[in-house]
């Protein structure tokens, strides 16, 4: 924890902020990969067990 709260600190001194582009919401991009991770998510939980 002490590690990855160091690295949190620190991370904005070493790395640039990427420039901001205007875009607009990708509804079917958003929709299609909450989909396939609910799917994903799922298989996992129920998968049988050996």
């Amino acid at each position: 924890m002490p590690i990855g709260l160091a690295v949190l600190l620190a991370a904005p001194r070493f790395l640039p902020e990427t420039e901001r582009r205007s875009g607009r919401f990708d509804l079917a991009g958003a929709l299609s990969s909450t989909l396939g991770m609910t799917e994903l998510v799922y298989g996992i939980v129920h998968r049988p067990l050996r």
